[in-house]
């Protein structure tokens, strides 16, 4: 897997993330591509997420960062620029 497949998923979940309220993502640099979403209230920030998209050799990886939960690393089964 290269550098395009990275790209390409940030044509798509860019402006995906634009879309919502307090989302909001990095282009991608060095193989990694960065997030974060928060929501917050009358009081200040409630909650928040951090995610990485990286490319580890050939898999894709989706790390989830959530506030007061355990992180998490998801592992793409399938990656293509096409089907």
């Amino acid at each position: 897997m290269r550098q395009p497949v990275l790209a390409a998923l940030a044509v798509v979940a860019l402006p995906l993330l634009a879309a919502r309220g307090g989302a909001q993502s990095a282009e991608p640099s060095d193989g990694a591509m960065l997030g974060i979403g928060r929501t917050t209230n009358a009081r200040g920030l409630a909650d928040y997420e951090l995610t990485l998209i990286r490319q580890d050799g050939a898999r894709l990886l989706y790390e989830a960062h959530p506030k007061g939960q355990p992180s998490a690393t998801f592992v793409a089964r399938a990656v293509a620029l096409s089907r």
